[in-house]
């Protein structure tokens, strides 16, 4: 025996609002995140088979096996070496400063003086490398 004025109630899940919430979820998760870059040293051997010419060299800092520094020549103090580069960096967006260390120095040693590259405000730093095949000859 059935009671009249009720119906049966219409169990349906309704699909479209529930793409329409999770779409919206979903952009608005990838609006709202933030990707973080690993920080990495490009590091070159001192023997390279890409290695290639630079062409102009501002700034060329060599780091001996005894640990002695000289910016352009001119022998530097490591204390010293950060208040030097900020007085010769002019422009840290284009300016280069290459690095040329031996062989067989330390990476550590080599990772401090490119800290006190970064210190000074220096933003593109060169690894200088030999060559494997030698020059052509134009």
């Amino acid at each position: 025996m059935e009671f009249e004025g009720r119906s049966r109630i219409n169990m349906q899940l309704e699909m479209a609002p529930l793409i329409d919430v999770v779409f919206l979820l979903l952009i608005f998760f990838m609006l709202t995140s933030t990707f973080l870059v690993a920080e990495a040293i490009d590091l070159e051997l001192p023997f390279s088979e890409s290695a290639r010419p630079v062409d102009e060299e501002d700034i060329v800092i060599v780091l001996t096996i005894d640990g002695t520094l000289t910016v352009n020549g001119d022998a530097v103090a490591p204390d010293e070496l950060v208040p030097r580069l900020k007085a010769l960096i002019t422009d840290a967006e284009t300016q280069t400063i290459t690095l040329k260390t031996e062989a067989s120095e330390s990476v550590e040693d080599m990772i401090g003086v490119m800290d006190d590259i970064r210190a000074a405000g220096g933003l593109r730093v060169l690894i200088a490398t030999q060559s494997n095949t030698p020059p052509v000859e134009e």
